[in-house]
């Protein structure tokens, strides 16, 4: 992580008490997971599990096959069968990861790295993944075999592809930048990507899957200026240590960002103790930051799941409170921002 950027735009003491004020409001946060994980067999199931528990809990997922999409224009058989099981819960957001390396890598190969996952909508829509290229290979060199092992190969063939049209269709909902800058001379840099990107998922595909709202999120780690929200529907304002959380960002980053941006700020806390994960996951519902995630993998990584992660589920669950409103500490109920629109 680089030095801590200067701080942004001071914040009068009307709108420090102001945020004071509103602090106390138990809002409601997204699920916002790294998944870095290597889809093996069940490896992602715990994903599964909690977000058909909670239905009335946004699941924003990062996936990330290749530090990107990779060099091929689809993921290999396993990242298409996890996506697929993901794609069917309506309550899991799927972001496709890019890195920008500070707005050093070109532009071209960020636009192209976006161009594939988008294509996934269409090409994966009805299970043409990976293995469907493998087996039209099989079927070529089986033109030469003897009848009998052409037709078993046909025989598999039909049976894989049942499997996979089965699995219903495939969906990213949009794009993770990751390795943000926080320097505001470089927003231009990721403007013109931001706009590629709402433009690319806007238009339907050529195989017929309809356009939508691509959902954008940027990871500078840090606090930005205000400016920063302005093209992204998340964005990453802290990611560190439980540590950095209690001696940095609570008493100095969290004042810096305006109460209306918060639903937009997702904080990332690594290096957690197991035991204290519900009172910080508490605290985050009570400081109205728009998402989280807490793991207990020192220095993160993400390479696997949180040991207290049914139980940071739950509570984030409790703040979101089940629905479409979040409680104040007085028990009342008000009317709250929809977590995926972040319109403040």
């Amino acid at each position: 992580m680089s030095a801590q950027p200067p701080n942004p735009s001071s914040v009068s003491q009307q709108q420090q008490k102001q945020q004071q004020q509103q602090s106390h409001q138990i809002m409601r946060p997204v699920v916002f997971i790294p998944l870095y994980i290597y889809p093996f067999d069940t490896a992602w199931e715990p994903l599964v599990r909690s977000a058909a528990a909670h239905p009335s809990l946004t699941f924003v997922t990062v996936v990330n096959p290749n530090n990107g999409p990779g060099p091929d224009p689809r993921p290999d058989a396993s990242y298409v069968a996890a996506l697929h099981q993901l794609s069917a819960l309506p309550n899991v957001q799927l972001l496709g990861y890019v890195h920008v390396s500070y707005c050093t890598r070109n532009q071209s190969d960020v636009e192209r790295d976006m161009d594939v996952y988008r294509a996934w909508n269409d090409d994966l829509v009805k299970g043409g993944g990976a293995g469907s290229v493998q087996r039209d290979e099989a079927e070529d060199e089986a033109k030469d075999e003897v009848k009998e092992q052409a037709e078993e190969a046909a025989k598999e063939e039909a049976e894989e592809a049942a499997k996979e049209e089965a699995c219903g269709s495939l969906r990213v909902d949009g794009i993770f930048f990751d390795e943000t800058p926080w320097d505001p001379s470089h927003q231009d840099y990721m403007a013109r990507l931001t706009r590629y990107a709402r433009a690319a998922w806007e238009q339907p595909a050529p195989g017929g899957a309809p356009g939508r709202d691509a959902v954008l999120a940027l990871n500078p780690g840090v606090v930005v200026e205000p400016r920063w929200f302005e093209d992204a529907d998340y964005v990453v304002v802290f990611e560190q240590s439980a540590q950095h959380w209690d001696d940095y960002f609570v008493g100095e980053g969290l004042p810096q960002i305006p109460h209306a941006l918060r639903p937009k700020s997702v904080a990332i806390v690594h290096t957690v103790n197991s035991r204290s994960a519900g009172a910080l996951a508490r605290r985050i519902c009570r400081l109205g930051l728009g998402g989280a995630y807490l793991t207990d993998e020192v220095d993160g990584g993400y390479t696997r799941w949180p040991s207290m992660w049914e139980d940071e589920v739950e509570m984030l669950a409790r703040g979101n409170g089940g629905g479409s409103s979040y409680r104040t500490c007085n028990g009342n109920s008000r009317d709250s921002v929809d977590s995926t629109a972040h319109e403040q």
